[in-house]
């Protein structure tokens, strides 16, 4: 677990004891989350609720160690045999993809990545099986889970689609990815509205709760439409200059064509007189 899960540690732990009727004092959550601090949150908490189903030991009030053995209990589903890891160290090598992969994997490759750069793909394999197995072997004589982690190439599309995959699986909690999944579809009145807005007015009401809301709605939209379809009006002084501009092009252009026709009340302009000599 990370250090920011402190919290939701101490309350899932606080929540397990209280069903047993226990308290938990400062000294004993240091030496629980010690004892766990090295697990993923999400397996603690898979752990925990074996443990309350256990109809043998779920009877009596959990002790670390008791939980711990539920915790190495946990379904081998969630951690990849060593071709399956292989694979998802290869995919972890380009920079474009996204990848769900955990500490064992990245561990035994690390092993692996020196006869890599050499070029011998096969040797690397094998190197990698190798330390894979010698990984895995010992985490499980500790009773240590797989911790799980997306390695974030830069195709974002592609972000999504890894961390709900892995949400799905259980190997991600859903808070621990939220950020590179997509929002969640609006609902209720949300939807209503979502609906409404886009035009899809069978959508609207479809996600409305009543009749009255559903009426609503459709005279909202109603009235969206008729004001969309109604040409703005303009306002009385903005219409008054623009009734001024008109007249004052309207008389520029019949100067123009006077001028252009010689017309006029002007007098003719008498010729000069001629020096008198």
């Amino acid at each position: 677990m990370r250090a920011e899960e402190r919290g939701a540690f101490g309350e899932l732990l606080m929540g397990l004891l209280e069903l047993y009727g226990r308290s938990l004092t400062p000294a004993a959550a240091a030496l629980w989350w010690a004892a766990f601090e090295r697990h993923p949150l999400g397996e603690v908490r898979a752990a925990f609720s074996r443990y309350t189903q256990d109809p043998g030991q779920g009877r009596y009030p959990p002790t670390p160690a008791a939980v711990l053995g539920c915790l190495a209990r946990a379904p081998e589903t969630v951690r990849p045999d060593a071709d399956e890891a292989w694979a998802v160290a290869l995919e972890a090598l380009d920079e474009r993809r996204t990848v769900c992969t955990n500490d064992e994997i990245e561990e035994a490759m690390t092993a692996a990545r020196v006869v890599a750069a050499g070029g011998d793909r096969i040797g690397a394999r094998l190197a990698f099986r190798a330390a894979y197995e010698r990984v895995v072997r010992s985490r499980r004589q500790a009773g240590r889970a797989p911790c799980w982690r997306l390695s974030l190439g830069w195709d974002r599309d592609e972000r999504a689609r890894v961390a709900e995959q892995a949400v799905q699986r259980g190997l991600l909690e859903r808070e621990r990815v939220a950020a590179h999944l997509p929002p969640p579809a609006p609902r209720g009145a949300a939807a209503a509205v979502a609906g409404l807005l886009s035009g899809r007015a069978g959508a609207a009401t479809a996600c409305a709760d009543d009749a009255e809301t559903r009426q609503r709605l459709a005279t909202l939209r109603a009235a969206i439409v008729a004001a969309g379809r109604t040409p703005p009006q303009p306002a009385p002084h903005a219409e008054q200059i623009a009734a001024r501009r008109r007249a004052a092009l309207a008389g520029l252009d019949r100067l123009m064509t006077g001028a252009g026709r010689g017309e006029g009340n002007h007098s003719p302009r008498p010729a000069p007189e001629e020096a008198r000599g």
